[in-house]
């Protein structure tokens, strides 16, 4: 994704797949790919739970706020150009019309700036399928129509449960499918218990005895997928 025309990065995956800890250790851990890790502008967790992270209006207040914490001149817009400043600052204009007031409050402004930028930068969406808000889906259909109207050095990555409704219409995004029983997957946990989490202990036999019982559960995982 670093150094592809794609829009972005579209990761499915069922509930408990791993999704949100992907996400969390992109954004937090330096373990992370530091090329995204330091180039992402700004990020948005949906949740069932809050109605407060499914409203599209504070979704769009919140990212523009973040990126003007980055760019200077975008921050500038904000305040000196009338227009952008009255797009942004009347939360009634997001929420009447929240995809005019994504590409005049945020793309059109960075589209605009005079130093377009060459390496690739990110904006992070976990768990669109939490986004909606009373059956409205606001920010799916917002940012289905302007994936494609993003500057060409703006990429999405978005998480989302394979709901066929989600996946359809992203135009020119990546879909990645995160399946547990990936062997891929399955080396990563591996190799992420022998680096990191069994050398906490200082049981040598306790630390053999975690790994041993982790790859003979994966063993018997394997014989029974062979035998069905």
């Amino acid at each position: 994704m670093e150094h592809t025309s794609s829009r972005g990065v579209l990761l499915v995956g069922n509930p408990g797949s791993g999704k949100t800890a992907f996400i969390s250790n992109l954004l937090c851990s330096r373990a992370s790919s530091k090329f995204i890790h330091n180039r992402i502008l700004g990020y948005h967790f949906c949740m069932h739970s809050d109605k407060g992270t499914q409203n599209v209006a504070k979704l769009i207040i919140n990212l523009a706020n973040m990126v003007a914490s980055t760019f200077l001149e975008y921050s500038d817009m904000i305040s000196s150009d009338s227009f952008v400043h009255r797009v942004l600052m009347l939360h009634s204009n997001c929420l009447q019309d929240p995809e005019w007031c994504f590409q005049d409050g945020l793309l059109t402004p960075l589209k605009n700036m005079v130093k377009q930028l060459k390496q690739p930068r990110y904006i992070v969406i976990d768990a669109l399928d939490e986004c909606s808000n009373n059956g409205k889906t606001e920010i799916l259909n917002m940012l289905k129509s302007k994936v494609q109207r993003l500057p060409r050095w703006l990429k999405l990555i978005i998480t989302s449960r394979n709901i066929n409704t989600i996946i359809t219409g992203f135009d020119g995004m990546q879909i990645l499918d995160l399946r547990s029983d990936d062997q891929r997957n399955l080396d990563d946990i591996d190799l992420y218990l022998s680096l990191k989490i069994i050398p906490l202990s200082f049981d040598s036999k306790q630390n053999k005895d975690i790994l041993f019982n982790y790859r003979q559960q994966r063993t018997g995982e394997k014989d029974r997928d062979q035998s069905c």
